[in-house]
């Protein structure tokens, strides 16, 4: 059992890292995308629109997920902090 155990050990190591290294990857390129939306959906044209409210909002909720959670998940899952 000690050998089922140590490979469990690893395989979430090896998770908890492959979590880490992909949410900084997405944190730069969703963070650059996210402001580029706001531009794009603050323009006066585009205000008009009822459609582009939707999609504000929706990138308003986007700023919050990178800017937020993302690197809650970072920090709780590099150095193991258990925040619940």
């Amino acid at each position: 059992m000690s050998s089922i155990n140590t490979t469990i050990d690893q395989i979430n190591a090896a998770s908890a890292g492959m979590v880490v290294f992909l949410s900084v990857i997405n944190f730069v390129p969703g963070l650059i995308g996210v402001v580029f939306n706001l531009i794009v959906f603050t323009r006066p044209t585009l205000r008009q629109e009822p459609c582009s409210l939707y999609f504000f909002a929706s990138t308003c909720l986007d700023l919050y997920v990178i800017l937020v959670v993302i690197p809650v998940r970072i920090v709780s899952n590099g150095y193991n902090l258990d925040w619940a």
